[in-house]
């Protein structure tokens, strides 16, 4: 299984990356309605899927995208947590309902649901588009950067559960570290890494 990060309308670049892959998840803000058009015609979405980030437009996702706020999932042989979204810190700059959703993150109904789930469902591995809020301070950002509600949110998921792994694009930065048991890989742009099914 390849794990993808951002993508942001780089369509051939991605067609590329999965092309000699089996199966792959990228971890959001794949593009808008032109990417969508483009994945839909030329990408298998029985191969191919993708977690929605904060630059994904919610009100026409493609096939491709995985449907819910979150879900444990059995993707090809591939079993997961999924969680989407996260806060845009350039909202300010965009435009409603063109360039900025104000879903992006996730809703309070959700974040319940998720944190009453997470210690029954144990996943070995966790795929979502933002990182815990302890990734930024463990030196994920070079920068004092606020906390937002889906940071604070994937802490409290660490909190209860730690998985194996945990992968995570947003940041646009290649970066791994360990955190107590938990292994964190952050994706940089049309960056990826392989999962062995059987790992």
């Amino acid at each position: 299984m390849r794990i993808i990060g951002d993508v942001h309308g780089y369509i051939k670049k991605y067609q590329q990356i999965i092309s000699d892959c089996t199966a792959s998840v990228q971890l959001g803000d794949m593009g808008l309605s032109d990417t969508y058009r483009q994945l839909i015609a030329l990408v298998d979405v029985d191969l191919h899927r993708f977690i929605p980030g904060n630059h994904d437009d919610y009100s026409q996702l493609p096939p491709h995208a995985f449907p819910k706020d979150w879900d444990y999932v059995n993707f090809q042989g591939f079993q997961f947590l999924y969680i989407r979204g996260a806060y845009s810190i350039d909202k300010m700059w965009r435009e409603p309902y063109i360039s900025w959703w104000p879903n992006e993150e996730l809703g309070a109904k959700a974040a319940i649901e998720l944190v009453s789930a997470i210690a029954e469902i144990k996943p070995r591995i966790i795929l979502s588009h933002d990182a815990p809020f302890l990734c930024y301070q463990s030196g994920l950002v070079n920068r004092p950067f606020a906390s937002s509600y889906t940071a604070r949110l994937l802490d409290r998921v660490f909190e209860i559960y730690q998985p194996e792994m945990w992968f995570f694009g947003h940041h646009h930065k290649n970066w791994i570290t360990k955190i107590d048991n938990t292994m964190f890989v952050g994706l940089g742009i049309c960056q990826y890494v392989e999962i062995s099914l059987q790992s």
